[in-house]
């Protein structure tokens, strides 16, 4: 499975790494890129590895206690 960032969605990824260091430590943000990079690995092996949302075509996945990941998959 492919995964396509928007402009809008990378624009956020990076404000959120901007705030994490503002932050947080440089380990701190080393193991949320980790966490969020190996969960991103596995949404590509398994789209619906992440609890579906009732109301939209959305996924939402927990990276950390502070920081979730929402996805939508494209139905083609």
């Amino acid at each position: 499975m492919e995964i396509v960032w928007s402009e809008e969605i990378l624009q956020n990824y990076f404000r959120v790494l901007d705030y994490l260091l503002e932050n947080w430590t440089e380990k701190e943000i080393e193991t949320f890129e980790n966490k969020f990079d190996d969960l991103v690995e596995r949404i590509k092996s398994n789209k619906e590895i992440c609890p579906k949302s009732s109301l939209l075509n959305f996924r939402k996945c927990l990276i950390d206690k502070n920081n979730s990941l929402i996805y939508q998959e494209e139905i083609m």
